[in-house]
């Protein structure tokens, strides 16, 4: 496994810091917690330092807007991962990169920031080097619980995965692009040989156990979803997303897609209010992340269905977790230069069998 620097863009944030350390514990790799908040980053470097031995960690200034300030934080770097929210300037950070001649990881769920990467897929191509985008656990984890799944069968037919969350946000940057990325809601199903726009009445049930239990879910759409009917012969593929409690579910998110649609961050510190204190007042005090993913098939002539479920009770170690792990198998050249989607380029049972030992719990059952 290859040795490097690894600059995290935003490093101090939940996310963030979550990605330094368990970097931290399960590479070698030196650190770069680089933000606009120098005194942050500084902090936690600080922090990390004297959990870890080796005085691997640094921190540094980095504005995603301020081209310079890339250009001077990335001498020396190998590998940048961006867990900040600016996604405006996501062609900023991965035009620099190229310049720099530096690797790049992402974990921003808003679909429109791919096109833009794929404006850029001939040049990253043409330099060698390596991006990878749509990280994380949703995007992330969906693509790769389906691509896990075909190993059960000799004919896999269809696959859906459903994702649950009971947790808190706190105001700030996270929630706002959050909110601001249902102004882009779109929701697609394929089934009939093709992918069509979803209704409401495709909602389906989903078993989430524990905390969270059965809940009712609306399809969604990601990006690492299109092509997975073609990579793997399925007839048919959804990925649907549950409410968080009923005040969120029937106030807050449909007031965001409607205002979203007026204008980008229409009401949005007012939204994020109301959301923050919804959450705090109307969910669960327990939280918990799970990713349930339920597929059919035959192996032979039998049918044959597969169980897999993710889950953990930290949104952000859950969000990090399958990013260290994509990291490692980066780290040891498995993943192609180019621009890849991590779902499509990870093992998937490499990947797994890391998760479950940073203390994601994963189960399989087979029906």
């Amino acid at each position: 496994m290859q040795k490097i620097r690894v600059l995290i863009l935003g490093g101090y944030g939940g996310a963030g810091s979550s990605i330094s350390r368990l970097l931290l514990q399960e590479t070698d790799c030196d650190i770069v917690v680089a933000g606009r908040h120098k005194a942050k980053a500084l902090a936690l470097s600080e922090r990390l330092n004297a959990e870890f031995p080796g005085a691997r960690v640094s921190g540094v200034f980095a504005d995603a807007s301020q081209y310079e300030s890339l250009k001077s934080a990335l001498q020396g770097v190998g590998l940048i991962i961006s867990a900040s929210t600016s996604l405006d300037y996501v062609e900023v950070v991965a035009t620099v990169a190229l310049q720099e001649n530096v690797d790049y990881l992402d974990i921003h769920y808003p679909q429109q920031r791919a096109a833009v990467l794929k404006n850029l897929a001939e040049q990253i191509k043409a330099q060698g080097r390596c991006f990878i985008t749509q990280a994380g656990f949703n995007p992330g984890l969906p693509s790769v619980l389906v691509r896990l799944a075909k190993s059960h069968f000799t004919r896999y037919e269809t696959a859906r995965v459903g994702v649950a969350m009971n947790t808190r946000f706190e105001k700030g940057d996270a929630l706002n692009e959050f909110l601001d990325s249902l102004g882009d809601f779109r929701s697609d199903l394929f089934r009939g040989g093709r992918w069509s726009k979803a209704r409401v009445t495709d909602a389906v049930t989903f078993d989430f156990g524990r905390t969270l239990g059965k809940k009712q879910c609306y399809p969604m759409s990601l990006e690492e979803m299109w092509a997975l009917p073609e990579m793997l012969g399925l007839e048919e593929l959804g990925l649907y997303g549950a409410g968080m409690n009923w005040f969120v579910d029937y106030l807050v998110l449909p007031a965001a897609f409607v205002l979203g649609k007026v204008r980008k961050g229409l009401g949005r510190e007012i939204l994020a209010s109301l959301m923050v204190n919804a959450l705090e007042r109307f969910s669960p005090l327990q939280e918990e992340v799970v990713i349930v993913m339920e597929a059919t098939g035959k192996d032979g002539t039998v049918p044959k269905r597969v169980r897999i479920t993710v889950r953990h009770n930290d949104a952000y170690f859950i969000t990090a977790a399958p990013v260290v792990a994509c990291v490692r198998q980066y780290l040891q050249e498995k993943i192609p230069p180019g621009l890849n989607i991590m779902g499509h380029a990870v093992d998937p049972e490499i990947l797994i069998t890391d998760l479950q030992r940073m203390g994601v719990e994963v189960e399989c059952s087979l029906l």
